[in-house]
């Protein structure tokens, strides 16, 4: 084999290493996959299909086992498809994770109470609630609890504490004056109901008209609160978005190593032709100068030139020095 296509089949070899490894490199930045599977699992949950997102998030949590926010995303997939005690080991295992945040053991509480499970609601909500004392979610699902144990009185100091700390009153208010009719409050339950109406709660004023309150313009809004379906499109979008920008980074990250590779290979090229022109017998010594300055500047083009100029045809000859 000629040398000048050893030369060539060498820098081909090098830059397909330094290509391989730029590629090993874009791999483990995108967690071995596990970054493309949470993205295609948030997808599946904005098209509706909380099965093959909870496939796609256990992908990923494969690569990433200890990733407390995808044992989360997978277990709110699950909780949509029914399959509660599967969602709550991975709300257990979010909580031991993350044991910081109340979020995942109020998620678990959320599907015992719908369980029944009244017990282990109450433990969970006793943990999530020493995390954060001032979780008005926590209050309200406590409310929520009490109330399926008919234990009205009680809901109510929930109801009016889950208010006081942020809760939205569309999600506590119709419930709370439920819960004062129980206890023969009906005023206080007229007030909440009203106060329900006001963030535009269809509920409470359904309940207003068959308890026979008149109706008062300013009890109401004309702007009603966000759908399902608006919801479900902001979270297609979000999803959407989330594809692009990590389909973006793949392949700004793919360019940006492309473009390393085709440095890595335009200095080896340049080297070589460098080193080859040092060993050649010009007639001139400046031509050798020229020639090596040309390939320092312009790299693969110069290098491409001189293998077509000098090197392929062989002249001038390589100098041939005496042995010792």
């Amino acid at each position: 084999m000629k040398r000048g296509w050893k030369i060539a089949l060498g820098c081909l070899g090098l830059s397909l290493a330094a290509f391989l490894l730029a590629l090993w490199g874009l791999w483990a930045v995108l967690g071995r996959g596990a970054v493309v599977y949470r993205a295609l699992g948030d997808l599946e949950v904005s098209s509706g299909n909380e099965k093959r997102a909870a496939a796609y998030y256990e992908r990923a949590l494969k690569r990433r086992p200890n990733d407390a926010t995808l044992h989360a995303k997978r277990g709110d997939a699950l909780a949509e498809a029914g399959k509660k005690a599967a969602a709550i080991r991975e709300y257990q295992e979010t909580a031991r994770l993350d044991p910081e945040s109340a979020d995942a053991l109020l998620a678990a509480a959320r599907l015992h109470v719908k369980a029944e499970d009244y017990e282990a609601a109450r433990k969970a909500l006793e943990e999530a609630q020493k995390r954060e004392p001032d979780s008005a979610s926590a209050h309200l699902l406590v409310a929520q609890m009490l109330v399926a144990q008919e234990q009205y009185e009680a809901a109510t100091e929930e109801f009016e504490e889950a208010l006081d700390l942020g809760a939205a009153p569309r999600h506590a208010c119709f419930e709370l004056g439920r819960a004062y009719e129980e206890t023969g409050q009906r005023e206080a339950a007229l007030k909440a109901y009203r106060r329900g109406t006001r963030d535009c709660d269809a509920r409470c004023r359904e309940r207003l008209a068959e308890l026979g309150e008149p109706r008062e313009e300013k009890d109401y809004v004309t702007e009603a609160p966000p759908s399902v379906a608006s919801e479900r499109e902001d979270e297609a979008m979000e999803a959407a978005g989330a594809v692009f920008v990590l389909v973006f980074m793949v392949a700004y990250m793919g360019f940006i190593a492309f473009m390393m590779l085709f440095t890595f290979a335009s200095w080896v090229a340049a080297a070589l032709a460098i080193w080859d022109c040092s060993r050649r017998d010009f007639p001139y010594p400046n031509t050798r100068a020229v020639w090596c300055v040309l390939i320092f500047m312009t790299r693969w083009l110069g290098a491409l030139i001189y293998y077509i100029v000098v090197y392929r045809t062989n002249d001038p000859p390589v100098e041939q020095r005496p042995a010792g």
